[in-house]
């Protein structure tokens, strides 16, 4: 029969091998002579796998820190990202609206310069309306600017040919019906008369 080298009792082993077993850490130890004690190498082992144990357990930690780290990253950039974004639509908006208001008030600022030419031309509602219409042609907007295309003089001139004379009830490109006849030409005879030259 052979002896087992490592036991956690000494029932089963017959009594007169028992002064053969050295009690250890782990139970009874076969004393051998030419057999090294292998107690250290396992406490070193065992040593070793803890050792790797708690290594394995903090890199799994950095691991998920690391993991957590590169989420927030990525959010954070995607928060970036959209007000960005948002940032960019919000200026383009703003700029469209400016160039809205921008366009309006030079279409109002048109509006009073044609409507403030008509009124030095004539009082007649009718022909007023008509100047402004037809004179709104010679008001240039560029940008900010809102100028006359031609000197007011030239215009006035122009538009003359719809406007009554004050003096003599005749405008300036010839009021009267032509037969010697000064009764006052309609709007639609003057108007046929203009487009007729």
């Amino acid at each position: 029969m052979a002896l087992k080298l490592m036991v956690e009792n000494l029932e089963g082993i017959d009594a007169a091998f028992h002064s053969l077993y050295e009690k250890s850490d782990e139970g009874f130890r076969l004393s051998v002579d030419g057999l090294d004690d292998a107690s250290g190498l396992k406490t070193a082992l065992q040593k070793e796998r803890e050792s790797n144990k708690e290594a394995k357990n903090k890199l799994s930690e950095l691991e998920r820190l690391r993991d957590e780290a590169e989420r927030k990253a990525m959010e954070e950039n995607g928060r970036f990202k959209e007000l960005s974004e948002r940032e960019r639509t919000d200026k383009l908006q703003a700029q469209s609206k400016y160039e809205e208001l921008q366009k309006k008030v030079a279409e109002k600022t048109r509006d009073i310069m044609v409507r403030d030419l008509a009124q030095s031309m004539t009082s007649d509602a009718v022909e007023l309306d008509i100047i402004v219409r037809f004179s709104a042609d010679y008001v240039s907007i560029e940008g900010e600017e809102v100028k006359f295309s031609k000197p007011i003089e030239e215009i006035k001139t122009e538009m003359a040919k719809f406007v009554r004379s004050k003096a003599n009830g005749t405008n300036d490109g010839g009021n009267t019906k032509g037969n010697g006849d000064t009764t006052p030409k309609t709007f639609k005879e003057r108007q046929q008369a203009h487009f007729k030259k």
